[in-house]
């Protein structure tokens, strides 16, 4: 599961995307929590534990 996440943001990140991803931490559940930025704004992404045709999704935050 992580190598497929690793490929996916090193693809997404090589074609010139104004996501930015910089790093990621284990879920509870088995998930990703990836952190990084979109649009020039921080932001912090879940993506699922299971390999589906379910995307990562924001996690809403309010930044200080």
């Amino acid at each position: 599961m992580n190598k497929i996440i690793c490929a996916a943001l090193l693809c997404i990140g090589v074609s010139g995307c104004s996501t930015v991803y910089m790093d990621s931490a284990s879920a509870k559940d088995g998930g990703r929590y990836v952190v990084g930025a979109y649009d020039g704004q921080k932001a912090i992404f879940y993506c699922p534990a299971t390999d589906s045709d379910a995307d990562c999704v924001d996690v809403d935050i309010d930044y200080k």
